[in-house]
């Protein structure tokens, strides 16, 4: 065999002899290169393939890094990848230990639903649950991991969305501190350098803030539907959450901690941000949350806690930069894109034959990413606003599938969630 950086490269080599055939080479007489596949091929004509990293995914494809959201052809070395333990579904950064990248020219297994959409190679891993009832038994739900090409022969099976989260647990305080926070980072502004504001017009919202500030016996005074609040402790928020819309970030410190302080902030900031319409779903009524912000650095960190606090969720653009919009006090042109977030109470895809979900092959000429987790190797990606869990080119995962948790055991986190 000689090998070949594409097959692109092979063709337009003085080696090609059609088809896979090398000529002019009197020790290879097949040629070999990264992505070669059947898909689409009778297996009566099937090449001779040596596998090259085949687990991949599409060039559109990003992952969730500690620094926001990137395609993979962005990712620092020093970047942490959000991952999730596929035995025991408890999500975590970890580093990866090698990057993967060629060009590819094939068959790509296109999964699409409601809230997934991924491009993948024929063998890449994906992560996935179904529901089994061992003779005699109550149904379960069975966690594994299968590649793309073997997972499409199942009937049905569902993509996770959520996972579980353990942060250090908090106190009453850090709680009150994060429900601040909450508002601060969707309704509050820097006024100076040792002075920010939090504006709230809003009736019931401006008594809910102003019990909290009494609460955390924070200096403050107020004027025209605003708090102001100066000194070292305003000093101290702008260092944590900088001034200015576009720049904004969750804290560190709110992120490592657990699901109820998360909750905390989430819970404010959607108040401040957010919006709530009731929709018909299956029949039935569903509140449906979105939040919106201008920091795309936001929009990654809010994605992230609102999967630590066991929901999921979908993004897109909600309007484009130089968009004119209606406020309070005039007309506006915003100066950059207003990026939402969809909140979502679902843990997982379904995909069957039952429903509009669907699974096929597509033709693909381009290059394709990954990369090789230092452990897990199950991975958080977006590709066109839908947000969900897949494997990577761990070469030396373990296929297995694990028993996890009861269908009658599974928490409704969302009902949890107390907006009022």
């Amino acid at each position: 065999m000689r090998l070949f950086k594409s097959q692109s490269d092979f063709e337009n080599s003085d080696f090609y002899g059609g088809e896979d055939v090398v000529k002019g080479d009197p020790r290879a007489k097949i040629a070999v290169w990264p992505g070669k596949n059947n898909v689409g091929r009778d297996k009566n004509s099937y090449w001779l393939c040596a596998p090259v990293h085949p687990n991949c995914y599409s060039s559109d494809t990003e992952v969730l890094t500690n620094n926001g959201f990137k395609l993979f052809k962005d990712v620092l070395d020093s970047d942490l990848i959000f991952s999730i333990n596929p035995k025991t579904q408890k999500m975590e950064y970890v580093p990866f230990v090698e990057r993967i990248q060629y060009p590819y020219k094939g068959g790509m297994i296109h999964f699409k639903a409601r809230g997934f959409d991924a491009l993948v190679t024929p063998e890449h891993n994906m992560y996935f649950r179904e529901r089994y009832r061992p003779k005699k038994q109550k149904q379960e739900i069975r966690y594994g991991i299968l590649p793309a090409n073997h997972l499409i022969a199942k009937s049905e099976f569902t993509i996770p969305r959520t996972g579980l989260w353990e942060g250090e647990k908090s106190t009453r305080r850090e709680r009150l501190l994060a429900m601040f926070y909450g508002w601060y980072a969707s309704e509050g502004c820097k006024v100076r350098k040792s002075q920010i504001s939090i504006t709230q017009h809003k009736e019931r919202n401006y008594r809910r803030l102003w019990k909290i500030l009494d609460k955390l016996k924070i200096v403050y005074s107020k004027g025209n539907g605003r708090f102001y609040i100066s000194g070292k402790f305003a000093e101290e928020v702008l260092r944590d959450c900088p001034g200015k819309q576009y720049e904004r970030r969750v804290p560190e410190w709110i992120k490592t901690k657990d699901k109820s302080l998360i909750k905390c902030f989430l819970r404010e900031y959607i108040l401040g941000d957010g919006s709530f319409r009731t929709r018909k779903c299956f029949g039935y009524d569903s509140t449906e949350i979105t939040i919106t912000t201008s920091s795309s650095t936001m929009q990654a960190d809010l994605v992230e806690l609102i999967h630590k606090a066991g929901y999921s969720a979908y993004t897109w653009i909600a309007s484009e930069k130089g968009t004119i919009s209606k406020h309070r006090n005039g007309e506006y042109s915003s100066n950059q894109d207003q990026l939402a977030i969809s909140v979502s109470k679902s843990k997982g895809v379904l995909f069957s034959n039952q429903n509009s979900s669907k699974v096929e092959y597509v033709d693909y000429d381009d290059m394709v990413y990954c990369l090789t987790l230092q452990k897990n190797h199950v991975l958080l990606f977006r590709r066109n606003g839908n947000i969900g869990w897949s494997g990577n080119c761990g070469c030396e995962i373990e296929v297995e599938e694990t028993v996890h948790e009861s269908v009658e055991d599974l928490e409704d986190w969302y009902s949890t969630l107390e907006w009022d």
